[in-house]
């Protein structure tokens, strides 16, 4: 009920912002020949799969796909090129989920006419809840930590506000278990508002 609820929010919320930038003022053949270098406002929404790979104190190696997994931002641009984003990523699988809640430092060079590669890095704290499906004991195991937080995408502008986008959002842990990247690779939208 509630991944159904939250694609049908994804969805909606993919048609209120491609909509309006159909429109004739917005004229994607019209737009100026910087129009992949946006400064403000913007929000982005991606759904995809949670990846993630894991080093534990002994050397053994273990990771791949954990489940399906979204994320969501709300940044602002300070010019084409920095600026500062607030976001959440989440994963669930039917062992349980994590969420991955950050404050990043966004870089952004364009990689053509309508195409910009973008790298993020900041901090992010990450909740996990891991329960035992083959026995029905109710019982769950919880964890909170913090890390560093990294992602990179490749948008690509299908109007003047409104960019498709491939990108991983992800946590870098060191702990007293061992090493781990865990986050999401998703498919989704970048919309600015300016």
């Amino acid at each position: 009920m509630i991944k159904k609820l939250g694609h049908s929010f994804f969805v909606a919320g993919m048609i209120c912002c491609i909509t309006p930038t159909f429109s004739q003022q917005n004229n994607f053949n019209s737009m100026p020949v910087e129009y992949n270098l946006h400064q403000g406002v913007y929000i982005s929404g991606n759904a995809g799969v949670g990846l993630g790979a894991y080093k534990d104190k002994q050397g053994n190696v273990d990771g791949g796909v954990a489940g399906v997994g979204g994320s969501a931002a709300l940044g602002y641009m300070f010019n084409p090129y920095v600026g500062l984003e607030v976001g959440g990523s989440g994963v669930g699988t039917w062992l349980g989920s994590m969420a991955i809640y950050d404050v990043a430092l966004k870089g952004n060079l364009p990689a053509g006419p309508r195409a910009s590669l973008y790298a993020k890095i900041g901090g992010a704290g990450i909740y996990n809840r891991i329960c035992n499906p083959l026995f029905n004991t109710g019982l769950c195991f919880t964890s909170h930590t913090g890390g560093v937080f990294v992602g990179a995408g490749l948008g690509v502008a299908v109007t003047p506000h409104f960019d498709l986008a491939l990108e991983y959002n992800g946590i870098v842990q060191n702990n007293s278990a061992g090493d781990g990247l865990m986050g999401v690779l998703g498919l989704g939208f970048i919309y600015h508002f300016q």
